[in-house]
């Protein structure tokens, strides 16, 4: 890893599946992606672009502990207010 820096992505819709492409085509040097969060519970378990939905939003600070993550990208835009304010607050006490 070196000196790449762990990220992990919020959400795992169109949008994930953009940054994920951009990460690993232009930032294959600066990011590590480790994984993906979305709180459908169908979709945990299952990869896209070859990285693994690793759990909910209630998963984030464990993640995050157990990988090193130094970033958080958000890429769900179709959110409630309520629920973004939510996860938000759980990824700032992430760090």
């Amino acid at each position: 890893n070196g000196s790449r820096k762990n990220v992990l992505i919020i959400g795992a819709g169109e949008a994930a599946r953009i940054v994920l492409a951009t990460l690993k085509t232009t930032m294959k040097d600066t990011y590590n992606v480790i994984g993906l969060i979305d709180d459908n519970l169908n979709k945990v378990d299952y990869a896209i672009s070859g990285k693994k939905i690793l759990g909910t939003r209630y998963n984030i600070p464990e993640i995050c502990r157990e990988n090193n993550v130094e970033l958080i990208l958000f890429t769900i835009s179709n959110i409630t207010s309520k629920d973004r304010k939510d996860i938000l607050s759980i990824c700032h006490r992430s760090f």
